[in-house]
């Protein structure tokens, strides 16, 4: 007999110990599961093959329609240690990431992060926002084994800012 209880989202059976399981209730519970990972996976798929930003034209419009602006915009590194990014409005957070390189990777025993947040509160490593101007660097060495990568000359980033 199927549980007396059952999990809010997948509806998995919660039994008892007086409750007696059968193989149904088991096969039932499978096929939930398998039902919310093929959901998520599907999710998924649609993100990896999004435009640039990752978002899909839908997402972004939600986001939106709730009183949030997302804004996008792409640049391509210098290979200088520093170079200014006009973003043209000053948004309250930005994301900046490689286009066609993964958001970290190991290079030479360092790790190299092609990837960063910085907001109007703060910054984060490798770049920094100042109103409308996001500063971007480009280690030429390893601190403590890291390397910020967010002006490679030749990658092109992509920057997603929250107005």
């Amino acid at each position: 007999m199927a549980s007396s209880n059952k999990t809010e989202n997948l509806e998995l059976n919660l039994w008892e110990a007086t409750d007696c399981p059968e193989r149904a209730d088991f096969v039932r519970d499978n096929m939930n599961t398998e039902a919310a990972v093929s959901e998520i996976r599907s999710e998924l798929a649609e993100h990896k093959t999004a435009e640039n930003t990752h978002l899909t034209a839908q997402l972004i419009a939600k986001i939106n329609s709730g009183g949030v602006a997302l804004k996008t915009m792409t640049y391509s590194g210098t290979g200088g240690t520093m170079t200014n990014v006009s973003l043209g409005f000053a948004p309250k957070a930005v994301w900046v990431y490689a286009l066609n390189e993964p958001t970290v990777k190991v290079d030479s025993g360092n790790v190299k992060i092609y990837s960063g947040m910085a907001s109007s509160l703060g910054n984060g490593g490798g770049m920094a926002l100042s109103g409308s101007t996001l500063r971007v660097y480009q280690n030429r060495t390893a601190t403590n084994g890291v390397i910020y990568s967010l002006n490679e000359s030749g990658v092109s980033y992509a920057v997603i800012g929250l107005a």
